[in-house]
This record gives structure tokens, sequence and C-alpha cells, in this order.
């Protein structure tokens, strides 16, 4: 458990990775994207992915540690439907340490 800028308590791998560990996928968007139609993209790819946030012109997807080997079938097909699904661009990280803890401390409130 967080407590006072420590760790009080420990988390197995597994735990962390139940938080949101894994990669993030962020999407630039056009006016006339549809979210649904792309979280059903990326879902149909990245067994799963799951929208993290929609704000303005980007989406963020939380994708599974465990999805990369789908990633280039993903990839590819963001490529050839850009416009027909409204995406300017797109990116994927790994998730930093920081984001791991700052939802496992979201997690457990």
């Amino acid at each position: 458990m967080l407590s006072s800028d420590s760790v009080d308590a420990y988390y197995t791998h597994s735990t962390l990775f139940a938080v949101g560990a894994g990669y993030q996928m962020a999407i630039v968007k056009k006016s006339s994207c549809d979210t649904a139609t792309v979280t059903r993209v990326v879902q149909s790819y990245v067994v799963g992915a799951r929208l993290n946030s929609d704000v303005s012109a980007e989406l963020s997807y939380i994708l599974p540690q465990d999805s990369k080997a789908n990633f280039s079938q993903l990839f590819t097909q963001l490529d050839q439907r850009k416009e027909e699904l409204g995406i300017v661009s797109y990116g994927v990280s790994i998730t930093t340490m920081d984001e791991v803890f700052v939802r496992l401390s979201d997690f457990l409130l």
C-alpha cells in the first residue's frame, strides 16, 4: 500500500499488471472520428485493450503486456483505414512505473 511517499506493502508482478501496466496507445483523432468504431477495431486485434481516456482530440488505450504480438496487424489496419476511422496519427509506449503507481493508488482508494 502507498502512504506518505513510502511503500507499506508488497505488490506482486501480476497485481501491478492488473492495475494498468503494459502499453499505452495514443491516437490523435479528427472531429469525424467515432470513438466506438476505433475501440472496436483496437479490441478486435488486441484482446483486453481498454479505452483509458477520450479527451479533446486524443484517445488513449491501455494494451495488455502480452498483446504486443498483435501490434503489427493492428497498426496495418489503422494505417489502411486512417481516413475512414478519422485518425490523424497514433503511437505506442510502454507504461511507466509512475503511471502504474498512480493507477495503483487510484485502485486502492
